[in-house]
């Protein structure tokens, strides 16, 4: 992780993003006082797709009508 001022950062912007793309993070300071991080976005911090495949199956009377009197304490 890198520490840059805000001077720093913008008169060498095109620098900058591309460490951060390359999946560094940048601190950015502001008279010697760290005021922010700038990180990538991470593609693998999205959920895969079928991660429980197969551990749930839906039951062939899933789509019937639940009883009355269970249909009721919703209404209560």
């Amino acid at each position: 992780m890198k520490t840059v001022s805000i001077s720093e950062f913008y008169s060498n912007f095109n620098k900058y993003i591309n460490i951060i793309l390359k999946g560094e993070n940048i601190i950015l300071s502001k008279n010697k006082k760290q005021i922010a991080v700038i990180e990538p976005i991470q593609k693998s911090n999205k959920r895969p797709i079928g991660l429980c495949k197969g551990e749930f199956v839906i039951p062939e009377n899933f789509n019937e009508q639940l009883p009355d009197d269970y249909i009721d304490t919703f209404y209560r």
